[in-house]
């Protein structure tokens, strides 16, 4: 199986369908998408002052900074510690 992140055009597709009354599970079978990545995509970039509105513009550039400020993994900083000796 293929994984693949959620970008803008599917963050927009939720956004639409939402409003539109969907289920998050229609929307997920319309995506290619397990319902619960949708779950997790609404639930995590949806900022707490938006009172539930998911708004498509908002959650990528909240993914886009929780992404930018991840930690590499350990074995990215091994790598980059053999590569200067």
């Amino acid at each position: 199986m293929i994984y693949r992140h959620l970008n803008e055009k599917d963050r927009f597709y939720i956004e639409q369908r939402l409003s539109e009354g969907d289920s998050l599970r229609s929307i997920a079978r319309a995506l290619g998408f397990s319902p619960s990545t949708i779950s997790r995509e609404i639930k995590r970039h949806t900022p707490i002052d938006f009172k539930g509105l998911y708004c498509h513009r908002l959650t990528s550039r909240c993914a886009q900074e929780k992404r930018a400020n991840a930690k590499q993994g350990q074995a990215f900083n091994k790598f980059q510690k053999r590569q200067k000796c």
